[in-house]
């Protein structure tokens, strides 16, 4: 990574690079398809440092208001990725995935934003979706009401902040 910063501008379907040390940012990857309502967010390094996931929350918004799949997204950490470079590692069907962070076991944790249909969604490695942790039957906001963002603390626990569009 060089010490560059790298970070998702959802309103203008880019990934920008700071230096390391600062400077100007660059425009460090574009493409039609992160012009979405609900573009480029949650973005992380890949655990053995050679890509870069990162989340499409939305491919618009259907009926009622329901969101139309997100997807979690990939792209090599080169000097300047390609729009062939760009690869589905999960494709959400109603679900908005916003906050990424990566967990001790190399899965991917994915924060599920949808109001009413939120969680977190965990991927293996492989791309696959190894479990989900949902809200119990009868409570549609507790404790998880669309959260934003995810990380882990110290001894292991995810942390969660909710935009709690519903509450």
């Amino acid at each position: 990574t060089a010490g560059n910063l790298y970070l998702t501008d959802s309103f203008q379907a880019t990934i920008w690079r700071i230096p390391s040390g600062g400077g100007q940012p660059q425009i460090w990857f574009q493409d039609s398809r992160l012009d979405t309502p609900f573009g480029a967010n949650g973005l992380r390094l890949s655990p053995d440092g050679t890509k870069i996931y990162f989340a499409v929350t939305a491919d618009g918004v259907g009926p009622f208001g329901n969101f139309l799949g997100g997807k979690i997204y990939t792209l090599p950490l080169v000097n300047s990725p390609s729009a062939a470079d760009l690869q589905t590692f999960y494709q959400y069907n109603g679900e908005a995935p916003d906050g990424i962070a990566f967990g001790k076991s190399g899965n991917l944790y994915v924060a599920l934003a949808a109001p009413f249909n939120s969680g977190v969604s965990i991927l293996a490695p492989t791309g696959v979706e190894a479990a989900r942790l949902t809200n119990p039957v009868g409570s549609p906001v507790f404790p998880y009401d669309s959260p934003a963002n995810i990380a882990f603390g110290k001894d292991g626990s995810i942390l969660l902040t909710n935009h709690a569009f519903a509450t």
